[in-house]
């Protein structure tokens, strides 16, 4: 199964990396997870590569929280609905980049999932989030707009609690979880660990 996991990175990065790497170590890897970091931006192409893999994916998980996001200017929309092969609509929808892949999954019918951030849920941002009006506003009618739309949605207060929001919402249950007992291989999240293994023998 194709899923594009969406966020705004300065909010959530954390919480992205650590559901990524949890659906990453399921048994027989049936998840091919994207983010938007694994689109390379060139001239107008970050929108175009954003539609063109969400169009074709199973599922799109979005978190959703204060930050707007950074957006994209009005030539890369303009160039995304050519891509798409479209009219671009006048006048241009202001979205940010994490706003534009819900936006993309709604008009290609994509599975959606979305969870919002409490107000207790910690960000990656710290404790205060610094943004102009103009994209607080833009957030708030994101919301609004999901709430509207009527897709699955749920609070999620921190990384433990999503993954496990997720992983119920996916049916996974505790059989099909990774298990590193008795000490099998955990794949691509043991890395980094060289210098502390050479520590380790050193002291044995």
């Amino acid at each position: 199964m194709k899923v594009f996991l969406s966020c705004v990175s300065s909010e959530f990065r954390s919480y992205r990396l650590k559901l990524a790497n949890q659906l990453g170590a399921l048994k027989g890897h049936p998840f091919e997870v994207k983010v938007q970091e694994d689109f390379e931006q060139g001239g107008f192409t970050l929108l175009d590569k954003l539609a063109d893999y969400v169009r074709e994916c199973d599922l799109i998980i979005h978190l959703v929280g204060d930050a707007c996001g950074a957006r994209p200017t009005a030539d890369h929309v303009r160039t995304m609905f050519t891509h798409l092969g479209v009219p671009a609509p006048d006048p241009l929808p202001e979205l940010s980049y994490t706003q534009w892949e819900y936006d993309l999954a709604i008009r290609f019918g994509r599975h959606t999932f979305c969870y919002f951030a409490t107000d207790e849920t910690s960000r990656d941002y710290g404790a205060k989030l610094k943004q102009p009006e103009a994209e607080a506003n833009l957030q708030a009618a994101h919301r609004a707009r999901i709430e509207r739309d009527g897709k699955h949605r749920r609070p999620f207060s921190g990384h433990q609690d999503l993954v496990r929001q997720v992983f119920y919402d996916l049916g996974i249950g505790p059989k099909d979880k990774a298990n590193n007992l008795p000490f099998g291989s955990i794949g691509s999240l043991f890395k980094g660990r060289d210098e502390f293994l050479l520590k380790l023998r050193q002291t044995l």
